[in-house]
């Protein structure tokens, strides 16, 4: 099975002034939020020519590492080389309507349509690299250059549910939650993609060697059949969930080298940013029927995924 990335659909030049580290679809796939090391978060209209809706300047005080839409768009949480995770109304309402809270527990901060709701400093030991939100909304997972994958409950003052060390060998670069919850992706800078059991972070599977180079991003498809993944090797690699088997991949994806991929959330598109400074939108291709007659001179019949990448 070849799955295969076939059209650049859309590509905003200079969305930062700095690498761009982390990008995301919202849930109803309209915005796309990134982050960089400029150390702004930015909201962007998803569709023709990638316009700014709203951005926040010295969202942290070291680079946006990674961030994420909750699961019902109504909040972005971001996760800092500062070790900070910061939670973000994305829609900023109006003040009647915002819930009362304790000072210790946020604080609002109007700021180009982003509001600060709360913040967790020292959540890991080290640099966080990758922030994700389970599909339910109720959890969050973070990894972090000390090598652990933590698993935080996200409301409230975000108190630590579960943790795994020496989760990998070197620093855990990207995690994610699968559409279901049960399962959490990461991707490391020692070049390996490990597939986790959400709940008590038992290790499912694992590919060594899954690129060249370390691996800054993974995601799950929204049906959580495939993973992507996003190499400092400039490829963008496309996986089978469950045994890691390598679909698709796209070589020289970028100029520079791809620090963010995501799926849309129809699983027919992908983003991806770079160090060159581009964000790029990926036209998934569609899978078609093969019929190839067997070694028993019966018909079999296999989906293959049309191979033409484009951009």
């Amino acid at each position: 099975m070849m799955a295969t990335l076939i059209n650049c659909v859309a590509e905003k030049t200079n969305a930062h002034s700095n690498y761009i580290r982390s990008v995301a679809f919202s849930p109803d796939g309209t915005k796309i939020v990134s982050g960089s090391n400029d150390r702004t978060i930015k909201v962007w209209d998803s569709s023709g020519q990638l316009e700014l809706m709203s951005e926040k300047t010295h969202a942290h005080s070291d680079y946006v590492m990674s961030v994420a839409f909750s699961p019902d768009g109504t909040k972005i949480f971001s996760g800092s080389r500062d070790g900070t995770i910061k939670v973000w109304d994305s829609g900023a309402p109006p003040a009647q309507n915002r819930p009362s809270l304790a000072k210790t527990d946020a604080c609002w901060l109007v700021a180009g349509g982003l509001e600060l709701l709360s913040e967790k400093t020292n959540a890991q030991s080290d640099r966080i690299l990758s922030v994700a939100f389970s599909p339910d909304g109720t959890k969050i997972v973070s990894g972090s250059t000390d090598g652990t994958i933590k698993v935080w409950d996200s409301s409230g003052k975000l108190e630590l549910l579960s943790e795994k060390t020496n989760a990998h060998s070197s620093y855990v670069m990207s995690v994610a939650f699968s559409p279901d919850g049960t399962k959490i992706v990461s991707g490391s800078y020692d070049g390996t993609i490990k597939v986790w059991d959400s709940g008590a972070l038992g290790l499912l599977s694992e590919k060594t060697n899954a690129h060249s180079h370390y691996i800054p991003s993974v995601a799950f498809s929204p049906d959580g059949t495939k993973i992507v993944s996003g190499s400092r090797d400039k490829t963008i690699k496309v996986w089978d969930s469950d045994a890691l088997g390598l679909l698709s991949e796209k070589t020289n994806a970028h100029g520079g080298f791809i620090i963010s991929v995501a799926f849309s959330p129809d699983g027919t598109k992908i983003v991806s940013g770079s160090g060159d400074k581009t964000i790029k939108v990926w036209d998934l291709g569609a899978p078609r029927a093969e019929y190839r007659p067997s070694s028993a001179k019966t018909i079999a019949c296999r989906l293959v995924w049309q191979a033409s990448w484009r951009c």
